[in-house]
């Protein structure tokens, strides 16, 4: 499936930590994108652009961002390059 635009939000925490913070993005095809005259780099929202739907490989670049920064509550901006926060 090549034609696909979603909304996918997710908590992420600390090992040590039972508190956790919502994120969002919106995962999307480039033919979704460019149907909807969407501009990623102009636009607010974050966006996880695949080209086609294959659930293990959104899932594995979302893990591998959040692994990628090795992120705590005290630079959670790293995450916000990537994700929408719920208290943006």
């Amino acid at each position: 499936m090549n034609n696909f635009y979603f909304h996918l939000e997710f908590n992420i925490n600390e090992v040590s930590d039972e508190r956790s913070s919502i994120f969002s993005v919106v995962v999307a095809t480039p033919y979704s994108l460019n149907q909807r005259k969407i501009n990623v780099k102009t636009s607010k929202t974050k966006f996880l652009v695949v080209n086609q739907f294959d659930w293990n490989e959104i899932k594995n670049k979302i893990e591998r961002i959040t692994e990628d920064c090795q992120c705590d509550y005290s630079n959670i901006e790293v995450l916000l390059d990537y994700f929408n926060w719920e208290y943006e």
